[in-house]
């Protein structure tokens, strides 16, 4: 008897001790500020025709529009995430050659949880090749077996007028480079085309 009664003592106080350690994680993964999905719309094609009135062969992108672009891009194509993972809000930082996303998530629709992802940005032309670094959750970081080998390929030049040819893509943390080259000999030409089919 005297065994049963410390073999059922112990496994209450085990069930009590995972309660309160599945009470204390999720209350460490809870997000600790709000983040929503709203951004500022962004015309890249303004900057576009200022660059070309300027004869300039670059222009940059600030934190502010990567943020507003990204959350767009996650509005309108949202991310191969499981069912039960809801995004909720999103916030970009720059960082040398890459970005720091902060996610607020809802698991289950009950569960929040606050996700940092780390990427890695690299311009191999014609594409944008975006690869996942490590993700955490607070301080705790996810084993690399769930970020290796996930990469994500983007074709800018979908988005820009044809006459337009990207060379390159730099990210820092004051903002995306984006250098250009176009027939400077036909820059006027361009330039009519341009604005005719925005409609001016």
């Amino acid at each position: 008897m005297k065994i049963a009664k410390r073999l059922f003592t112990l496994i209450v106080l085990l069930l009590v001790l995972a309660v309160l350690l599945t009470a204390a994680l999720l209350f460490y993964v809870k997000p600790d500020k709000t983040l929503d999905l709203s951004y500022r719309p962004i015309d890249i094609r303004d900057k576009i025709e200022q660059m070309i009135r300027n004869r300039q062969l670059s222009f940059t992108l600030s934190e502010e529009e990567v943020n507003s672009l990204f959350k767009r891009a996650i509005s309108e194509h949202p991310l191969p995430l499981p069912p039960d993972i809801r995004i909720e809000g999103a916030d970009v930082r720059l960082a040398e050659g890459g970005l720091v996303a902060d996610f607020n998530l809802r698991y289950k629709e009950r569960i929040p949880i606050a996700a940092t992802v780390y990427l890695r940005a690299e311009w191999r032309s014609p594409e944008l090749v975006v690869e996942l670094e490590r993700i955490k959750a607070k301080q705790l970081t996810l084993p690399q077996a769930v970020v290796e080998g996930r990469q994500y390929r983007f074709r800018l030049d979908e988005h820009l007028p044809s006459f337009i040819r990207i060379t390159d893509i730099g990210i820092q943390p004051g903002g995306v480079r984006i250098d250009w080259e176009v027939d400077q000999d036909r820059v006027e030409e361009l330039l009519e085309d341009f604005l005719r089919h925005r409609g001016y």
